[in-house]
């Protein structure tokens, strides 16, 4: 986490110190202004996850589960990701059954908003994402599939581990994110009693499978 840290304070520090060495151009200071805002957002969306993993660690991550419907949770996520699939011309596929169940709506809307942003994030441009929700006997099965470059076998063995961070060339940017988001995901999944596993072929894409207890 001190690592992870010193990336971004190192960043807003020089460039604050950049702008206050001299005067600069108003276009100057709101690009200096605005790395120092993605650097912030960058540790704030950090602490957000340390402390999430922490009530894991310390047995305080609790559901708050209530009957709700995972169709239209899913909908609802998907049309608060659609604005970042449309910059990117990506198409949202769609195969939802209605299905109702206890879960925590928050925690449960972090989790998909977590695989279908990474899910964009990852993607080749005009690329497709097909969510799925069905059940089959006793289990609700989700699944989130990009068609993106994939993952190497190495790296798909470590997806779940905090911190870990894939290549930065897999991003569009060429920017990772904190490495918490899986493990973050994982911990909502198995705190519902569920399973999540992932697939990847290189150059054809990936598949995160959610399996959740009916």
């Amino acid at each position: 986490a001190s690592h992870e840290m010193r990336t971004p304070i190192a960043v807003i520090l020089s460039k604050s110190q950049f702008a206050l060495s001299k005067e600069r151009s108003p276009e100057k200071y709101q690009e200096a202004l605005q790395t120092c805002v993605d650097s912030a957002q960058h540790m704030r969306t950090l602490t957000s996850g340390l402390l999430e993993l922490s009530k894991v660690d310390s047995g305080e991550f609790h559901l708050r589960p209530e009957l709700g419907n995972l169709e239209e949770l899913t909908g609802e996520v998907v049309k608060l990701i659609e604005p970042l699939a449309d910059d990117r011309e990506i198409k949202i596929k769609c195969n939802l059954q209605s299905m109702k169940a206890e879960f925590d709506p928050s925690k449960m809307r972090q989790a998909l908003l977590n695989l279908l942003g990474n899910a964009v994030k990852y993607n080749r441009e005009e690329g497709e994402i097909e969510v799925t929700l069905n059940k089959i006997g006793a289990e609700i099965l989700w699944s989130v599939r990009d068609t993106g470059p994939g993952i190497e076998p190495v790296a798909l063995k470590n997806i779940f581990g905090r911190f870990y961070q894939v290549d930065k060339a897999r991003t569009r940017t060429g920017r990772n994110g904190t490495g918490l988001g899986l493990p973050i995901t994982k911990a909502i999944v198995e705190a519902h009693g569920g399973t999540i596993s992932v697939e990847s072929e290189v150059e054809k894409g990936t598949t995160f499978h959610v399996s959740l207890p009916i």
